[in-house]
């Protein structure tokens, strides 16, 4: 029997090719970068600079509302002025009005229209 085939005590598996294990080359870790500050703040320097900031600009918030009220009288000023202004010039023309309402010849033409005479006995008396 030298043609019949040798026994296997095996079962033959197709070949597959193993691909290589994906094994990635760790990357070499930078060391963490710190930030390098010249100045080293402990904590109370640290709330003292907060609190100083704090207050800088509340005074900031202050030094605004000022300008701004500042602002606002101002405009209310130029208002005033500005009716001042036109009631001086409303005086004027109305002060004009009375002196040529009043002067003597006017008064006597009025008199003669109502009918009023005039007696010559009559002496003017200075309010003095």
């Amino acid at each position: 029997m030298a043609l019949a085939k040798p026994k296997q005590d095996y079962i033959q598996q197709p070949y597959i090719e193993q691909q290589p294990a994906f094994n990635p080359q760790p990357k070499k870790q930078q060391p963490a970068r710190r930030k390098i500050s010249i100045f080293k703040w402990s904590k109370a320097e640290k709330l003292s600079f907060v609190v100083m900031m704090s207050i800088i600009a509340i005074f900031a918030v202050m030094n605004l509302n000022t300008l701004s009220s500042i602002q606002e009288t101002s405009v209310k000023i130029g208002q005033t002025e500005a009716q001042i202004d036109t009631i001086k010039l409303e005086n004027s023309e109305l002060s004009n009005e009375v002196s040529s309402l009043s002067t003597p010849e006017r008064i006597m033409k009025k008199a003669k229209e109502l009918g009023l005479t005039s007696d010559s006995k009559v002496k003017v008396v200075s309010g003095e």
